[in-house]
C-alpha cells in the first residue's frame, strides 16, 4: 500500500501546496474524519432532535406551538459555538508545534471531548431532559469543532493543487455519505430496532453508532495522515487565536455579497433538514414512527441528486462561468420548495426532494477555494475565507466537489475512442485521430504526399473503391456515420429540437429547396450552437453528417462530448489526422444516401451580413463526387438570448457535375458564396439592451471562440 506523503523539505507552488501528488489510499486517509462529522450532524439534525422535542417529558408533540422554537434554540447556539470555537482552533492550529504535528493534537483532544460530551447527550436524550440535553449539544458543538478546525486546515498543507479538486469530490462523497449513514442509523435504533427487539434501551446504541464512527475516522487520520511541522512564531495564543478575526476582508465588496447570498440559500437548505420530520407529521398527517421512516426516501433522492448535479454542475461552469449555473440551480431549489409547499400527497415530497438535491449539489457542490482565490493571494486570508463560508452551513457541514473536473484536469491527447474512429483499423490505413501528417508515404489512390492527397480527393470520392470499401459503404458503419436514422437518433434530436424551441424562436425557410439525397449543405458558421439548430429545424431524413470541426479527439470538452453523443461527425485536423481516412468516410456517406454538412468559412463569424473566407477545399467533395450542392444561411446565432430569432434559410441547389479541376472548384465557389450572400441580411441587426440569458450562446463555444468574440465585441463597442 502507497502511503507515501509530502514532507517539509519538498517543493510548494506559490500558494505553498505541495507539489509531490498523493496516492488515491492517501487521499482518502486525509478526507475520512470528514465522514464521522456528517455522521454525528445528519443523525441529530434529521432525527435525535426532533426526536426529542416531540417526546412525552418535552412538548408531546410536533404540532406545540413552541415545537419550531424549541428546535431553533439548539440550532442556533450550534451555529454561534461553531461560528466561535471553528476558525480560532484553525488559526491556532496554524503555528501550533508538537511531537505529533500541528493538527493532531486538536483532533484527538476534540474527539475524547465528543466521546464525552456525546455519553451526556445520550443521557439528556434518554431521560428526555431538554434543557441539559441542550446543553450537551453546545458542549458536541464546542468539542466537534475544536477538532473540525484545524481539521480543514490537511487540504491546503498536504494536497498539491492539482489534487484539490479529487481531494474536494472525496470531501462531497463523504458529505453524502455522511447525510445518508448517519440519519439511517438514527431510523435503525430509534424507530426500527426498538420495535422489533422490544427494548426500549436500544435507542442509545445511536449515540454508540456515532462514537465507533467517529473514533474509527479519528484513528485512521492520526495513524496515517502525516502532520506538515509548523513554522517558528513568536505570536502568543491569544494573538494567533485574534488573527482568525482579522476585518480586512470585509473590505472586499464581492466577498461580502458572496457571504451573504450563501447565507441565504444555505439557511433554506439546512431549514430544510431541521423540519423534515415535523413537515410530514403536520403536513401528511403521519405519525412519529412513520415520519421518522418516510423521511429516508426524501434524503435518498436529495443526496442521490445532489451526488449526480454536483460534478457535472462544477464541469459546466468552468465552460460558461459559476453564475448562471447557480442562477439555474437556485431556481429549481425555489421550483423544489413551491412543490413541497404545495403538494397534496407524499410522493409529491420524494419528487420536490429532486431539485431541491440538485440545488444543494450544484450550489455547495462549487469548490469554496474555486470561488476565494481571486480575492486574496495569501494563505492565511484563504483559509479564514474558506472557514467563513462553512459557518453559513450551521454545523460547518458542506458538501464540495462541484469543481473536481474543472481542478483536476486532464491531460490532453489526441486519442479517439474506438467508438468515434471513423472506421476500424486495417492493414494499409491508420485509424483517424492517431495517424500523424505524413509527410512522404505512397497511398493505394496515388497519393504520394499531404498535398497530394488533396488532388487525389476526386478519386477517393468519385472513382470506384475497391471490394472492401464497396463492402464497407453498403453497410451504415459505426455510430459516427451511421446515416440509419435510428430510435436512438431521434431521441436525441427531439430532445435537441426541444431545447432549441424553447430557448430560441426559429423557423426555416426554403425546405422545398431540398435535393434528393445524397447531397453537400454548405453553410455559414456563427456559433457551437449552429449544427444543432440546424438538426433540430430539418427533417430526420435524410440526416446530417458533419464535417470538418477542427478537432481530432471527441473525448473530453463540452461540445466535442455533445456532438459524439449525437452522432454524426467526421473529426479532422490538418495538424493531426489522415485526410485519406478522412475522405473515405466522406465518400461512404455519400454512398450510403446521406447528407454531409460543411461549414464553409471554418470557424465562426461574427457579422452576420459578411462572409469570412471559405476554407481550402469546401467544395471539393461536392465537385469531386458530382452530387448536388445546397447553399444555406444560419443568420441570428452570432449574439444570442433568451428567445432570440434564429432562421435557417436554404438557397436553391447548385449543379456541381463538371466542375472539375482547381479553376471548376473556383468557379464553384464563387457561385456557392455569391448564392449564400444573396441570403444573408443587407445590413448588421441592432442589439437591444437587454438580452436576458445572453451566456447561452457560449455554451457551445470553445476557450479560443469565447476569445475572439470577447474581442470582436469590444471592438464593436468601441466604434
Amino acid at each position: 500500500m502507497d502511503l507515501a506523503a509530502p514532507t517539509a523539505d519538498q517543493g510548494r507552488d506559490e500558494l505553498g501546496r505541495p507539489t509531490a501528488s498523493l496516492s488515491w489510499w492517501r487521499l482518502l486517509a486525509v478526507t475520512a474524519y470528514w465522514l464521522a462529522i456528517t455522521v454525528l450532524w445528519g443523525a441529530f439534525t434529521f432525527s435525535v432532535i426532533p426526536r426529542l422535542v416531540e417526546s412525552k417529558g418535552v412538548l408531546g408533540s410536533s404540532t406545540h406551538p413552541l415545537a419550531g422554537l424549541a428546535i431553533g434554540v439548539i440550532t442556533t447556539a450550534g451555529v454561534l459555538i461553531a461560528i466561535l470555537v471553528q476558525p480560532t482552533m484553525g488559526a491556532i492550529s496554524d503555528h501550533t508545534r508538537t511531537r505529533l504535528g500541528r493538527r493532531k493534537p486538536y483532533i484527538l483532544a476534540g474527539t475524547a471531548m465528543d466521546l464525552v460530551f456525546l455519553s451526556l447527550a445520550a443521557l439528556a436524550f434518554w431521560n428526555q431532559a431538554y434543557w441539559p440535553f441542550v446543553g450537551a449539544v453546545a458542549l458536541l458543538q464546542f468539542s466537534s469543532n475544536f477538532a473540525q478546525g484545524p481539521y480543514q486546515g490537511y487540504v491546503p498543507d498536504l494536497v498539491p493543487g492539482r489534487q484539490v479538486g479529487i481531494a474536494s469530490g472525496l470531501l462531497g462523497a463523504a458529505n453524502i455519505a455522511g447525510n445518508l449513514l448517519g440519519p439511517g442509523l438514527a431510523i435503525l435504533f430509534l424507530v426500527v430496532l426498538p420495535v422489533q427487539l422490544h427494548a426500549p434501551l436500544i435507542v442509545l446504541g445511536v449515540f454508540a453508532a456515532i462514537a465507533l464512527v467517529e473514533v474509527t475516522t479519528m484513528l485512521i487520520t492520526v495513524i496515517w495522515v502525516p502532520d506538515r511541522p509548523a513554522p517558528e512564531s513568536s505570536l502568543s495564543l491569544l494573538e494567533r487565536a485574534r488573527g482568525a478575526w482579522g476585518t480586512d476582508i470585509l473590505q472586499q465588496r464581492d466577498y461580502v455579497w458572496l457571504l451573504i447570498s450563501r447565507l441565504f440559500v444555505l439557511t433554506a437548505l439546512v431549514s430544510l433538514q431541521a423540519f423534515a420530520v415535523f413537515f410530514l407529521e403536520n403536513a401528511h398527517g403521519m405519525n412519529p414512527d412513520d415520519a421518522q421512516r418516510m423521511q429516508f426516501p426524501v434524503i435518498i433522492a436529495v443526496a442521490v441528486s445532489a451526488l449526480l448535479a454536483a460534478v457535472p454542475g462544477g464541469w459546466i461552469s468552468s465552460r460558461i462561468g459559476r453564475k448562471p449555473v447557480l442562477y439555474v440551480a437556485i431556481a429549481l431549489g425555489v421550483v423544489g420548495a413551491i412543490m413541497l409547499a404545495f403538494g397534496p400527497a407524499y410522493w409529491m415530497v420524494v419528487a420536490a426532494a429532486v431539485p431541491i438535491g440538485v440545488c444543494s449539489g450544484v450550489f455547495l457542490g462549487h469548490h469554496p477555494q474555486g470561488r476565494i482565490r481571486p480575492l486574496h493571494g495569501d494563505q492565511q486570508h484563504r483559509r479564514r475565507e474558506c472557514g467563513a463560508h462553512r459557518q453559513h452551513r450551521g454545523r460547518g457541514r458542506r458538501v464540495r466537489g462541484g469543481d473536481a473536473g474543472r481542478q483536476c484536469g486532464r491531460r490532453p491527447g489526441t486519442r479517439v475512442p474506438r467508438d468515434l474512429r471513423v472506421h476500424g483499423p486495417r492493414a494499409g490505413d491508420r485509424s483517424l485521430g492517431v495517424a500523424p501528417r505524413p509527410r512522404a508515404r505512397p497511398d493505394a489512390y496515388g497519393a504520394d504526399d499531404h498535398r497530394g492527397a488533396r488532388r487525389g480527393v476526386s478519386r477517393l470520392i468519385g472513382g470506384t473503391p475497391p471490394p472492401a470499401d464497396q463492402a464497407r459503404a453498403r453497410r451504415t458503419g459505426p455510430r459516427e456515420l451511421s446515416v440509419a436514422v435510428t430510435l436512438r437518433y431521434r431521441l436525441v434530436r427531439w430532445l435537441a429540437a426541444a431545447v432549441v424551441r424553447l430557448l430560441f424562436d426559429v423557423r426555416l425557410e426554403g425546405l422545398s429547396n431540398w435535393p434528393a439525397a445524397p447531397f453537400l449543405l454548405v453553410i455559414n458558421h456563427h456559433s457551437g450552437w449552429d449544427p444543432i439548430i440546424v438538426i433540430a429545424v430539418t427533417p430526420a431524413r435524410p440526416r446530417i453528417t458533419w464535417f470538418g470541426p477542427r478537432e481530432a479527439d471527441f473525448s473530453h470538452g463540452f461540445k466535442n462530448r455533445a456532438m459524439a453523443v449525437i452522432g454524426g461527425v467526421i473529426p479532422y485536423n490538418p495538424e493531426k489526422t489522415n485526410l485519406v481516412s478522412a475522405v473515405r468516410a466522406v465518400r461512404r456517406v455519400f454512398q450510403a444516401g446521406g447528407v454531409l454538412g460543411i461549414f464553409a468559412e471554418g470557424r465562426g463569424g461574427y457579422r452576420e451580413s459578411q462572409l469570412l473566407p471559405f476554407e481550402e477545399g469546401a467544395v471539393a467533395f461536392a465537385s469531386a463526387s458530382g452530387v448536388p450542392l445546397l447553399p444555406c444561411a444560419i443568420i441570428g446565432t452570432s449574439e444570442l438570448w433568451f428567445r432570440k430569432q434564429v432562421v435557417v434559410r436554404c438557397g436553391e441547389p447548385l449543379a456541381t457535375a463538371g466542375f472539375r479541376g482547381a479553376a471548376g472548384r473556383a468557379d464553384l465557389e464563387a457561385r456557392v458564396r455569391e448564392a449564400m450572400e444573396a441570403l444573408l441580411p443587407d445590413s448588421e441587426p441592432r442589439l437591444p439592451r437587454r438580452r436576458p440569458l445572453g451566456w447561452v450562446g457560449e455554451v457551445f463555444d470553445g476557450d479560443e471562440d469565447r476569445e475572439r468574440h470577447r474581442r470582436f465585441r469590444e471592438s464593436r463597442a468601441g466604434r
